[in-house]
């Protein structure tokens, strides 16, 4: 009994240990000294990402992406989704899921870094030079590190609706990656942007769809183009949001009434295909429509969507009809010329 006891007791402790490091090894360290109001401080990854709220000295806090440089704020009011009129403060380099990083506030919340690395280091400058919003004009130079500079260009890339940085830019951006031999998120969405500009997908002056793109469920990429037959409704969502899974249900019996006249394609700007393929997998049974993953946003952003769900219909030659924001739309018919 007590050498079976101390088997249990044996694989307890190593369940524990791998659950502990499994634990650890999902999220980066953030040590924070200074005596400020913590409550006003959170980082988040992107735009689209929760901002989450940091506590006094240690936060494991988990991201979607490594490498990547992700943004320190401060704002009287955080919450989810929501960071009214935010304070930038620094940006910070996290190298990998078992970085541990040590920084110092100022009653003025000035920051400083402990021990920062030549990455931080090259941050930084991007940072006192950028337009955090918009662009970043920073040259890369030979001798100092590219990764920072990719992870923000795509970021822009995928955080704005109007892109300002010039494919040329990109392009150089993109050959310097190469040639460096840097391959991870940023370089590949800055690859898929270059292949597939918004201009590509949909002429915003002329306000017509030219294709919808993006992988199904067996990560083959689909097109899906105006058939100068059929109107088409572009829907586009998130497996994170409540009001796309809970509009299904009506959405399939609107489609069972319209689908001789109006075809019907969802992109869902998911943040990777395992949320786009499993998360709500059973609310999603009733789509017979393509469904497909809008990698990096890029069909968000190229139709330049400002809330989910948005329905949007085209006549049959890609001509942009009627957008329909948060509801489903209940009169498709009342658009379809006879």
């Amino acid at each position: 009994m007590k050498h079976q006891s101390n088997k249990k007791a044996t694989l307890y402790f190593l369940l524990l240990t791998l659950l502990c490091f499994s634990v650890h090894s999902s999220a980066f360290t953030l040590i924070i000294n200074g005596n400020i109001k913590y409550e006003y401080l959170a980082i988040f990854e992107h735009l689209s990402t929760n901002p989450q709220k940091l506590t006094n000295k240690y936060n494991e806090l988990k991201l979607e992406n490594y490498p990547n440089a992700v943004y320190l704020i401060y704002s009287k009011s955080i919450k989810t989704y929501s960071v009214p009129n935010p304070k930038f403060l620094a940006m910070i380099w996290v190298e990998s899921d078992t970085s541990t990083i040590e920084i110092t506030i100022d009653k003025d919340y000035n920051v400083s870094f402990q021990n920062e690395n030549e990455y931080q280091r090259e941050l930084n400058e991007i940072f006192e030079a950028s337009d955090i919003w918009q662009s970043f004009p920073y040259e890369p130079k030979p001798d100092k590190p590219l990764e920072p500079i990719l992870a923000l260009e795509a970021k822009a890339l995928i955080q704005n609706l109007d892109i300002v940085t010039e494919s040329a830019v990109l392009e150089n951006l993109y050959k310097l990656s190469r040639q460096r031999h840097i391959n991870n998120w940023s370089t590949a969405i800055i690859a898929a942007y270059l292949k597939e500009p918004p201009n590509a997908l949909y002429d915003k002056k002329a306000r017509k769809l030219l294709k919808v793109k993006g992988l199904d469920s067996l990560q083959n990429y689909v097109e899906v183009k105006p058939d100068g037959k059929k109107h088409l409704l572009v829907i586009l969502s998130g497996s994170w949001c409540g009001p796309c899974v809970k509009g299904l249900p009506k959405l399939r019996n609107i489609y069972d009434s319209v689908s001789d006249n109006i075809l019907f394609v969802s992109a869902w700007n998911d943040a990777d295909l395992k949320t786009f393929k499993y998360n709500h997998r059973d609310k999603k049974q009733v789509i017979i429509w393509p469904s497909l993953w809008d990698q990096y946003g890029l069909m968000a952003n190229a139709l330049q969507i400002n809330a989910y769900p948005t329905y949007i219909l085209f006549d049959p030659q890609g001509n942009e009809i009627k957008r329909w924001e948060g509801k489903v739309p209940n009169n498709l018919k009342d658009y379809i010329s006879n």
